[in-house]
This record gives C-alpha cells, sequence and structure tokens, in this order.
C-alpha cells in the first residue's frame, strides 16, 4: 500500500478507542492521523529527513577526487551501480538486489554519474547495462517517493490523504486553505520540477553518450524500468522478461522520457496502445513489436549475447560506431534535408582518417586493422 502499515494500525487503533469512548472523529482522528503519520514516517516526514536507499541514512556524496571511478562496493548498503571494465567494453551493473533494484533519487544519481565517467574514458568503446539479482528493475522506490509526495504538499492535502485512508469526512468542517500557502505550494512544486528534471537529463545521458548501449534485461523491467530500457541503443532481453508502462495505472502519465523515445521505436500506434492500458507487454511481443532486438532462453545466454555483440561492435573502428551513432541521433530530432547535410559535414572532416586507410591496408593484406580509440564531440 501506499502508506506504511504501522500508521495505518496506529491511525485505526486509536480511531477504535475514541469509538468506545464516544470522542468526536474530527478533532481526535486529525490529531492522531497526524501523530502516527509523522512518527512512522508516512505523511509528515521527519525534521531533516534525507532520501538515501529510502532509508533515514543521509547519503554522503563523495567529491570528484574522491570518486575517479563509480564503484558498488562489494556488499554495501548505498551502492546502487557498480562499473565493471573489461577492454574496451564497461558493463553498469544495478547492484541494489535488496530493494529489486528499484529506482530512486541516489539510483539517478550514480546513473548520472557512470555514464558521465564512461562517456569520458578514450579506451572505451561500448557498454552493457545489466542488472544482478531476481529482476532487472521494479520501478519507481515508492518508500522514497512516498516521502518526496509528503514534502511537496500542504497541510491541508495531506489530512485530505488520511480522510480517503480512514474512509470519513475530516475536512467536512475543516478551515479553507490560506491565501499564503500558495507561495510555498508553488516553491514545493518547483522543487519537484527539479526533480523530475534531474531523472530526465540522467536517463537522456544513455542516450546521448558517444558509446553504444546494450541493454541485458531479465525478468521484470516494470514502469521506470521500462523508461529506462527505451533511452538504450540495442535492448537483449531474457523469454520470462516482462515490460509495462506501470504508471497509468498508477494515475500518473509514462515519464522519464519513455513517451519520447518509445513511439520512435515501436511506432505511434502501439506506443499509444500500452501508454493508455498501462498493461504488460512480454519477450515475445517485444521482440515482434521491436521493441528488443533478440530474446534468449536464460539469463546468462543473453549475457552471453550481449557481450559478444558488444565485442563485436568494439572490434570495429570507434570513430565509424560513435559517428553514426551521432547522426542517428541528430536525424531523430531534424528533418531528412538537415539530417543528410548533417551526414556530408560529418563525412567531409573525419573521412580522411587513419581508421580508413588501416582498414583498407587490412583488406588487401587480409589482416585484422588496428583502430585509434576516439572520442566524438558533444551530441547537437
Amino acid at each position: 500500500s501506499f502508506f506504511r502499515s504501522s500508521a495505518l494500525f496506529s491511525i485505526f487503533g486509536s480511531w477504535a478507542t475514541a469509538k468506545r469512548k464516544k470522542t468526536t472523529m474530527y478533532g481526535l482522528s486529525i490529531r492522531v492521523a497526524v501523530m502516527a503519520l509523522s512518527r512512522n514516517g508516512g505523511l509528515v516526514p521527519r525534521a531533516g529527513r534525507e532520501f538515501a536507499s529510502g532509508s533515514d541514512k543521509k547519503a554522503k556524496t563523495p567529491s570528484a577526487e574522491e570518486k575517479p571511478k563509480p564503484k558498488c562496493a562489494a556488499g554495501g548498503a548505498g551502492g546502487f551501480l557498480r562499473v565493471e571494465v573489461n577492454g574496451p567494453i564497461a558493463e553498469l551493473v544495478m547492484c541494489r538486489s535488496k530493494a529489486l533494484n528499484a529506482m530512486s533519487e541516489g539510483f539517478i544519481g550514480e546513473l548520472r554519474d557512470a555514464v558521465a565517467w564512461v562517456d569520458q574514458q578514450p579506451e572505451l568503446r561500448v557498454v552493457i547495462l545489466r542488472a544482478e539479482g531476481k529482476l532487472f528493475c521494479s520501478g519507481l522506490d515508492l518508500k522514497e517517493v512516498q516521502d518526496r509526495f509528503s514534502k511537496s504538499i500542504s497541510f491541508v492535502e495531506k489530512l485530505k490523504l488520511v480522510s480517503a485512508i480512514l474512509g470519513s469526512k475530516l475536512l467536512s468542517t475543516s478551515p479553507a486553505p490560506k491565501p499564503s500557502e500558495a507561495g510555498p505550494q508553488a516553491m514545493r512544486n518547483q522543487e519537484l520540477l527539479r526533480m523530475m528534471q534531474r531523472w530526465h537529463k540522467a536517463v537522456a545521458g544513455i542516450h546521448r553518450c558517444r558509446l553504444p548501449v546494450i541493454g541485458a534485461i531479465h525478468s521484470l523491467c516494470i514502469g521506470a524500468g521500462t523508461d529506462l530500457a527505451c533511452a538504450l541503443d540495442i535492448r537483449y532481453c531474457t523469454a520470462d522478461a516482462v515490460f509495462s508502462m506501470k504508471q497509468t495505472k498508477m494515475g500518473l502519465a509514462p515519464d522519464v522520457g519513455q513517451l519520447q523515445f518509445i513511439s520512435r521505436l515501436i511506432g505511434s500506434g502501439l506506443a499509444r496502445d500500452l501508454a493508455f492500458t498501462g498493461r504488460d507487454f512480454k519477450a515475445a511481443e517485444a521482440l515482434q513489436m521491436g521493441f528488443v532486438n533478440k530474446v534468449f532462453a536464460t539469463e546468462e545466454e543473453m549475457l552471453t549475447g550481449a557481450r559478444a555483440l558488444a565485442a563485436e561492435i568494439a572490434s570495429n573502428s570507434p570513430l565509424a560506431v560513435q559517428g553514426a551513432k551521432y547522426v542517428l541521433n541528430y536525424a531523430e530530432n531534424h528533418n531528412l534535408e538537415d539530417g543528410l547535410e548533417q551526414m556530408a559535414m560529418w563525412n567531409a572532416a573525419f573521412l580522411k582518417s587513419e581508421d580508413l586507410f588501416s582498414a583498407i591496408g587490412s583488406f588487401t593484406t587480409k589482416t585484422k586493422p588496428s583502430f585509434s580509440n576516439f572520442v566524438a564531440p558533444p551530441p547537437q
């Protein structure tokens, strides 16, 4: 449920006691509900509460000098992503398996930092995004969402939510919100806006990364997990994989770039079907509609396939691969003529490269070409 069961037990227990004593529901319910929810971490947040891994621990933000490479401490709390590098291939591993790899502010921060880090390493050529545990991603961290949401609404709105839980009319005689609440509420809305923008930029960073990013998705990939999958360049999944835009069934429009990406992947008609219904779509259907590139029987086979694909891509000229991604991304946001012009400019600038001469020489001598590492210019 949306609120913690301990808070609800406190509320209903107090209500039952009040009923036996024939105490009026209005005054007691407000006091007990607010006090109980505040004490149990519900609607009224604790003073100075931090949001790290859905717990009360204050998240430490290391400086750039302290973490040149994002890592997840083995078995340690607070880690969301682990970066593993094997030659030209980097693997970003979602390692919060105990929380079913739910997406939170902490995860978004580490995703942003990890993608920025791999993007700046000239020796890297391909990225694989995968997850540890029973499933790929269970969606949003609802515990953190509850705390965040409680900060963004006014006191009267909190009481309305409590009233809805109790099935009573606590606010039938309560005073209207004061005009002065409009200012603070607007500021709380701005805080939510900034949080959403952080999430959008972090997920879109995968799309903008100069390196191709391959997703290896197993089991459930729900809600925000599907948002993340949409930003990937290539998606592999297991036969038991399930995707969905669950936000629709929770009273939200699918966010974090999902609506912007998915229609480009599967077409407007199918995208609207999935967005309007919020229904699940399994691996076989995802393959049929073009959402995933390939389906594997097991997670081990999928990882083997993803790593083989990454190795094949990494064997090509980084200049050509990253140039292809750059031009493809550019074409998505521009018309045909602009896209062709950009392609002509790219080739005019980079056609006479050492990689081209190496490839031609290797073709004539029947040897393997040697390509230099390359960092593409920032996307437009």
